[in-house]
C-alpha cells in the first residue's frame, strides 16, 4: 500500500550542497519511530537502542522490546505537524502514519479524508451537522460555479465529482462503498443518494415540478426502509449489518453534448436496484450474539393483536420471540437491541411500502409468508420405521403438527402436500423416505428458498415503483456487504468477503494507475 499510494508527490532534485544537511535531519528525526498496539493499531515511541532486528522502544513512558525489524517504523517529524486533508501527500506513508492523521482528523469531527481521488470515511456512531442545508448548498455551487476548486472530502463531494465527470465525460459514473461491517456504508449511500436528488429535479412524464420531485425522491429514499427491514440483521460486530449487496442505478436524463453541466438540463428519471447474495443461511441459523433478519422481530413487536392472532404468532414481543426456532437461537438480552424501536421500524416499513405505492394485499401476503417461514422452523420430526423395519422414514412429531397445519394454511397449499415435500425423497426415477435429519434439512432449505424468492419480490416490486425507462445516463451507487471474520463461516460470508477483497483489489488498482500517470506526466 505505502508503495502505491505513498509517494503521491512528483520527485523532485535537492541541490547537492543540501544533500548532507538532510540525511542527517532525516537521521535525528528517526528516533521516533511508530509500533504496534493492541488497542489502537500503531503508536509513537522513541527509539532508545537497535541491534539487529531487535530494538528498544520507550512508549509511553515504559521501555519494551521488538524482535522483528518490521514491528519499529520510522517516523518523520514533520509529517506530525501538519494536517492533511489528502494523505496521499505525506512524505511518510506508513500504517502508523496514516491512522494518527485519520484519528487526528476524527477526533476534530473531520470524518473523511482523501487518500488519493479515494474517500476514506470514519464511522462517527452518532449524528454530525455536516448534511444540512448549508452543505448541501456549497457542493451544489462547488457543480455549479466552482468545479476547479480543491474540493474538501466529504461524501457530497464524491456525488458531486460523479455527476462533474458524467457532465464532461458523456459517460455512466459508479460509486463504489466498501468497509468492514459497521463502517457506515448503508448511510454514506443514502447521503449520495439525497444529494444527488437535491442536486438535480425530477421528470416524470415529461413534466418537472416541486410535487412531481418530491413523489420519485421519496420512491427512491423510501426502499432503503423496506430492504433493510428484510435484508439487515444483527451482527457481533454490527447491530445493522446489510446482509446482502446492492447496486442501485440512478438513471439520469440530460443533454448529450459534453460540456459543463447546467442543473435545469439536467433530471433524475428513476432508479433500478440490483441485489447480490442474501444470506439466506441466516433465515435458520445465527451464531451466538447473532439475530435473524430485523423484519421478523419488528413484525412480532408491530403487529396488532388480531393480526399475530391470525398469523398464529401469539402475544408478540419477547412471549412470541422465545416460542419459534428459528430465533431462540439468541439469548434473551440480543432479542431486542437498546437503541432499536421494533415496533417504530415496522411502522416506518409500512409507511415506506405505502409511499413506495406497494398494494396493502401484497404487503400482507408477505407477513402471512414470515409467519409460515416461522411456523415451518418449528416442524419437529421423529423416527417412523416402515412395516418391515429396514426402512427409517420420519413423521411430524404431534406437539409440532398445529405448526405445518399453520404453515400450509398460510403458504395457501395442503397439509399433505407440504408434508409430502418434507419426508419424501422424490426423483424422476424413485421416490423413498426421509429420516428426520433429512427432513430437517428438508424443512430449513425450504425456509431459505422462501425468504429468498421473497427478498427478489420484494426488490422486484421496488424496481416496479421507482424505474421509469432507460435514462439518458447513469450514476451507479453500490453498498457492499460488509467484511467479517468469524469463528465459524457460513459460505454466504464467504463469497461476501471475496467480494470485498477483489473490490479492494480494485481499489489499489485504480490508485496504482493513478500514481503511475502523476509520474509520467
Amino acid at each position: 500500500m505505502a508503495s502505491t499510494v505513498g509517494q503521491a508527490r512528483r520527485p523532485s532534485r535537492q541541490p547537492a550542497g543540501e544533500e548532507g544537511a538532510t540525511a542527517a535531519k532525516k537521521k535525528q528525526q528517526t528516533t521516533l519511530v511508530w509500533v504496534p498496539d493492541d488497542k489502537v493499531g500503531w503508536v509513537l515511541g522513541k527509539l532508545l537502542a537497535q541491534e539487529g532486528s531487535k530494538s528498544e522502544v520507550s512508549v509511553g513512558g515504559v521501555t519494551k522490546t521488538f524482535k522483528r525489524a518490521e514491528q519499529v517504523v520510522p517516523c518523520l517529524h514533520s509529517v506530525l505537524e501538519k494536517d492533511y486533508e489528502n494523505l496521499a501527500e505525506m512524505e511518510d506513508f506508513s500504517e502508523g502514519a496514516i491512522l494518527y492523521h485519520v484519528r487526528k482528523r476524527f477526533f476534530k469531527k473531520n470524518i473523511y479524508t482523501y487518500v488519493g481521488n479515494i474517500v476514506v470515511a470514519i464511522n462517527p456512531y452518532c449524528k454530525l451537522d455536516i448534511y444540512g442545508p448549508e452543505q448541501t448548498d456549497h457542493f451544489i455551487d462547488y457543480v455549479m460555479n466552482n468545479p476547479s476548486w480543491e474540493l474538501e472530502p466529504h461524501v457530497y463531494g464524491v456525488a458531486a465529482k460523479a455527476f462533474l465527470s458524467l457532465c464532461s465525460s458523456g459517460k455512466n459514473q459508479s460509486i463504489l462503498i466498501s468497509g468492514e461491517s459497521g463502517a457506515g456504508k448503508t448511510e454514506t449511500t443514502k447521503k449520495a443518494l439525497a444529494f444527488i436528488a437535491d442536486l438535480v429535479p425530477t421528470k416524470i412524464d415529461g413534466s418537472t415540478s416541486p410535487g412531481s420531485q418530491a413523489s420519485i425522491e421519496e420512491k427512491i429514499m423510501n426502499s432503503n426502509p423496506v430492504l433493510e427491514s428484510f435484508g439487515n440483521a444483527k451482527t457481533v460486530m454490527n447491530n445493522n449489518s446489510s446482509r446482502f449487496g446492492k447496486l442501485m442505478e440512478v438513471g439520469l436524463d440530460g443533454p448529450s453534448r459534453r460540456s459543463l453541466p447546467r442543473l435545469d438540463e439536467w433530471h433524475i428519471r428513476g432508479a433500478r436496484i440490483y441485489n447480490y447474495i442474501l444470506e439466506k443461511s441466516r433465515v435458520t441459523a445465527q451464531m451466538n450474539g447473532e439475530r435473524n433478519f430485523h423484519v421478523f422481530y419488528m413484525l412480532l413487536e408491530g403487529a396488532s393483536i388480531t393480526e399475530l392472532t391470525q398469523l398464529g404468532l401469539g402475544p408478540g414481543g419477547l412471549e412470541s420471540m422465545r416460542s419459534f426456532q428459528y430465533l431462540q437461537q439468541a439469548h434473551d438480552e440480543d432479542y431486542l437491541i437498546a437503541e432499536r424501536d421494533e415496533k417504530r421500524e415496522y411502522q416506518d416499513m409500512m409507511q415506506a411500502f405505502d409511499i413506495l405505492g406497494v398494494q396493502m394485499q401484497v404487503v400482507e401476503k408477505l407477513k402471512r409468508l414470515l409467519a409460515a417461514i416461522l411456523h415451518l422452523g418449528n416442524v419437529v420430526f421423529e423416527s417412523d420405521t416402515q412395516a418391515d423395519k429396514t426402512v427409517e422414514g420420519s413423521r411430524v412429531s404431534s406437539s409440532s403438527q398445529h405448526h405445518l397445519d399453520k404453515a400450509a394454511e398460510l403458504l395457501g397449499t395442503q397439509v399433505d402436500t407440504l408434508l409430502m415435500a418434507l419426508i419424501k425423497l422424490r426423483t424422476k426415477l424413485f421416490e423413498r423416505p426421509s429420516t428426520p435429519i433429512q427432513a430437517a434439512a428438508a424443512r430449513d432449505a425450504l425456509a431459505k428458498d422462501l425468504y429468498r424468492r421473497m427478498f427478489d419480490f420484494i426488490v422486484d416490486q421496488c424496481n416496479v415503483k421507482i424505474y421509469n425507462g432507460v435514462p439518458r445516463a447513469n450514476i451507479a451507487i453500490l453498498d457492499i456487504f460488509g467484511f467479517e471474520i468469524f469463528e465459524q463461516n457460513s459460505f454466504e460470508q464467504l463469497c461476501i468477503n471475496f467480494a470485498n477483497e477483489t473490490l479492494q483489489g480494485h481499489f489499489n488498482k485504480v490508485v496504482m494507475a493513478g500514481e503511475k500517470a502523476l509520474y509520467e506526466d
